[in-house]
């Protein structure tokens, strides 16, 4: 007895994320979903990035911005996290050091134990860095078609006739 789970399509996926992403950026307040911590958590996984660098750095600003209040008070906060935010916000496109960067938004306790060591960190993630490319959402691939005689076509194969050529 075999138990098939249904896969859930990446691009539904993807385009769902777009979506929670982008009524993210325009809605107040500011929450942060399960669905946007999907987004995070891909680019931290594969470092990949498929949504547009505007949206996306409102969610890393307000990612980091809680993770800021689960350090405990100290003079460096203010300075600190302002003079990162800044940078964050000049960036014009998700620096070559994204997969890090969500790496730390996701678990900044687990690498470390004090707020100027943290910012410290994702400050360096920023600077001097280049930048990448988003990658565009995948179209779907197409299923090969089958013929009358129930063979598979495929559009890209060749065929005896483009050989003969």
């Amino acid at each position: 007895f075999v138990v098939r789970r249904k896969m859930s399509d990446p691009f539904i996926a993807l385009s769902n994320q777009q979506k929670a992403l982008q009524a993210f950026v325009t809605n107040e307040p500011k929450v942060i979903t399960d669905e946007l911590l999907s987004i995070l958590y891909s680019i931290a996984k594969t470092g990949k990035v498929y949504f547009q660098w505007s949206a996306l750095k409102h969610l890393i600003i307000a990612h980091l911005n809680n993770n800021l209040s689960q350090y405990p008070q100290q003079d460096t906060k203010d300075d600190s996290s302002a003079h990162t935010v800044e940078l964050l916000q000049s960036l014009k496109g998700p620096p070559f050091t994204i997969q890090r960067l969500c790496e730390l938004l996701l678990s900044p306790r687990d690498y470390y134990s004090s707020l100027r060591k943290y910012l410290f960190a994702f400050e360096k993630l920023l600077v001097g860095m280049s930048l990448i490319e988003y990658t565009p959402i995948p179209e779907p691939m197409q299923s090969p078609t089958t013929n009358n005689n129930g063979s598979v076509e495929d559009e890209n194969r060749a065929t005896p006739m483009d050989i003969a050529e």
